[in-house]
């Protein structure tokens, strides 16, 4: 019985660690604005949340100091060293390159929050920070973030 026992604690030990490795993660590369033109680039595993944050003020630093609170740009990726490697490569980029990304995705640069955009096909954020399910069929094939062209890549 013991051996049993043992030997289930085992498989279920194994069950739960091919489930970690299968877990799907998406992290988001992101581009927030302020209305006078700042922006600021960041990376989060959990966009929603994160816009809530920059649009409430949570922390203090730059985007805070400077209203960067409206999301006009962002990418997902599976792999979080592919998403690091953007993120830095789009912080290294001009401005005017960077304006150009934007304006490949979002041309009036609106607040793709505030317009309801679906940033995530499993939850959402409401107004005062709470998480709530959405249903996956809600999300709008326009809203999802393009590929930027290959002349902007590099």
């Amino acid at each position: 019985m013991l051996t049993t026992l043992i030997a289930a604690c085992a498989a279920f030990s194994r069950c739960i660690r091919i489930s970690r490795r299968m877990r799907e993660h998406l992290y988001s590369v992101y581009i927030v604005a302020s209305r006078s033109g700042v922006l600021y680039t960041g990376i989060t595993s959990d966009l929603e949340h994160r816009v809530w944050q920059h649009k409430n003020g949570t922390f203090e630093g730059f985007t805070k100091k400077y209203k960067c609170n409206r999301l006009v740009c962002f990418e997902r990726y599976d792999q979080v060293q592919t998403a690091i490697g953007r993120e830095k490569q789009i912080k290294g980029w001009t401005r005017a390159k960077k304006i150009t990304l934007i304006e490949s995705m979002n041309p009036r640069w609106q607040d793709q929050r505030a317009l309801g955009m679906e940033v995530s096909g499993e939850w959402a954020i409401d107004e005062r920070g709470r998480r709530s399910r959405r249903s996956k069929d809600k999300a709008p094939d326009r809203f999802v973030a393009k590929k930027p062209q290959a002349a902007i890549e590099s």
